[in-house]
Parts: structure tokens; C-alpha cells; sequence
């Protein structure tokens, strides 16, 4: 057998031996790639129908005003509570602070408000308003359903500064509502809101 009939018979019987390993490793990438398309999002998603993110912010005119925000929880939650209404988002992150934060006024826990009007757990009505400084809310979820809604009311700002608050709720998922309302200025004019 002449040496170039002898390579041609190990370069075929090298493609018949590598084919299908080459073939099983292209279907185990299509595969994977597939599956992570496919995939369910595991990480909670946040109450406002916004896929995954947590927070919404509401840019709200110095007027007062009243907004209904629809929510979208699971169904095995009897309530979408709003658990803290605060005048940062910052002052969320140590929870051993926020009694302190409270009794300065930046503050709200509401079981502490739910509990001094008779209530064991959060109750699921828009009748109970939890109010901080310029903002009054209240939640509610229907049962046996993903719906919910958040009722925000806010009082006009006389300032001439800008001012924030955050709702947060919590149950088996979470959810931020960042308010910033614009100010007017000396003759009720609105003036543009420009972030520091």
C-alpha cells in the first residue's frame, strides 16, 4: 500500500471516528443554549408587572395628586403589605435602625399602625392608610388572583426643593415605589427637576 493511500485511509477513518463525537458536542450546545432560553426567571421579579426590577419611580408634578399603581403578585399571597414608607431608600438597608429612624420622622413601620388600630397582621383593604409627612397608602389584594393595587395620595409641595419618598413592600417577593414630586418656584411656576 503506497504511503498516500495509507493517509487517505487514517484521514477517513479519523472523520468517521471525530464526526460523531463533533456532532454529539454541537447538540449538547444547541441543547444548553435552548434550555437557558426556556428557562424560568428564578429570582423574584418585583410587584410592578416590570420583568426583573424591583423598583418604579414616580416623578409627580408639585400639585397634589393621587395615583393607583396596579401590582402583580402570586397567587398563594393573601397581601401585597406595604411594610415601610421612608423619605430615603436608604435608610432601608439596616433594619436595626428603623426605630431610631422612626422617632425622628423619616420613618414609617406600619404593623406598628395596623397593630394600634386592633389588627394581628396586615390588613387587605384600601380603608387602612398609612401616612408619612406628604404621602398617604394603602394597598390591596384580591384573593385567589395575581392582582393587587397600591393607592398613593400626595399633598401639593409649597417647597422649593424637591422631595422623596419610598414605599417598600415585601411578602413572598418585593417591591420599591420611589416618589420624587417637583417644586415650585416663588411665582407657582413648576421648575425642572435635574438630579445632583
Amino acid at each position: 500500500m503506497k504511503a498516500s493511500q495509507v493517509y487517505s485511509s487514517c484521514c477517513k477513518s479519523a472523520k468517521s471516528f471525530f464526526f460523531p463525537i463533533l456532532m454529539l458536542l454541537a447538540a449538547s450546545i444547541v441543547l444548553s443554549s435552548c434550555s437557558e432560553k426556556t428557562e424560568p426567571y428564578m429570582g423574584g421579579r418585583g410587584y410592578f408587572k416590570v420583568p426583573r426590577t424591583k423598583t418604579l419611580t414616580k416623578i409627580l408634578s408639585p400639585e397634589e395628586g393621587e395615583l393607583e399603581i396596579p401590582l402583580e403578585g402570586k397567587e398563594s399571597e393573601t397581601v401585597i403589605p406595604i411594610v415601610v414608607i421612608s423619605v430615603s431608600s436608604n435608610l432601608l438597608a439596616n433594619e436595626k435602625m428603623w426605630n431610631d429612624y422612626e422617632k425622628y420622622g423619616w420613618l414609617l413601620q406600619t404593623d406598628k399602625v395596623y397593630q394600634a388600630a386592633g389588627y394581628s397582621s396586615y390588613p387587605n383593604t384600601l380603608e387602612m392608610k398609612y401616612q408619612l409627612d406628604w404621602v398617604k397608602c394603602s394597598s390591596y389584594k384580591e384573593s385567589n388572583s395575581i392582582h393587587g393595587v397600591l393607592k398613593v395620595k400626595y399633598d401639593k409641595n409649597t417647597t422649593d426643593k424637591c422631595r422623596f419618598m419610598t414605599i417598600y413592600l415585601e411578602n413572598e417577593d418585593e417591591g420599591f415605589l420611589d416618589l420624587i414630586q417637583m417644586p415650585e418656584d416663588e411665582t407657582g411656576v413648576t421648575k425642572e427637576y435635574q438630579p445632583e
